[in-house]
């Protein structure tokens, strides 16, 4: 085969690999996900909030939200005892914490009964920070020193996609310590989340 003749069989296989993809885009494009179509537009204003953690167990902490541009990020920091239990991070939607000399006589292990018994649930402040305890799994656990910091972003349009029913402002964080040997749940710190 000449030069000449190999160039040219070059020229049209990159032709027919050009038009191939086109139609490939076409079809993808046409039942695919269209993220600008399928994300609402609700727009959310740039706010910050904080909530501090209080219990009577000897757990402390802080919580600290933000929105930017429909990004919920989040912060909480939790000191306490050294445990080798998970604690999950509940946003329930009610305006105040309980007593704090009410947490003594909390005790379950009835978790998809009681948990929503401090408010309707809002969100579960896990790994993928979602409406629903699939994540059991991947919440944090504290650390040696008797601490741990948990630090994840979500898009509020996917998170809520007819826009947020419920203010910040309206929620509490409810931390629970979770055994996950015989499923007893703790109330151990709640905060009141406020803005800043």
């Amino acid at each position: 085969m000449s030069v000449k003749n190999f160039f040219i069989m070059l020229v049209s296989l990159f032709k027919f690999i050009l038009n191939l993809s086109g139609v490939l885009i076409l079809f993808s494009c046409g039942d695919g996900f269209d993220e600008e179509k399928e994300l609402n537009h609700v727009s959310y204003s740039n706010e910050e909030y904080r909530a501090e953690l209080k219990s009577h167990k000897k757990f402390s902490g802080f919580l600290k939200l933000s929105i930017f541009d429909s990004q919920l990020s989040v912060r909480v920091k939790l000191f306490g005892p050294p445990s080798d239990h998970q604690f999950l991070q509940v946003l329930h939607q009610k305006g105040s914490c309980p007593q704090l000399q009410e947490f003594e006589a909390m005790r379950w292990n009835d978790l998809s009964s009681r948990i929503d018994d401090f408010g309707k649930i809002q969100l579960f402040l896990d790994s993928f920070i979602n409406h629903s305890l699939e994540s059991l799994g991947r919440f944090p656990k504290m650390r040696r020193n008797g601490s741990y910091y948990f630090s994840r972003a979500a898009d509020l349009r996917f998170l809520y996609p007819a826009g947020m029913q419920t203010s910040l402002s309206e929620m509490i964080l409810m931390i629970y310590q979770y055994d996950s040997s015989d499923h007893d749940l703790v109330p151990v710190a709640c905060g009141e989340i406020r803005p800043v």
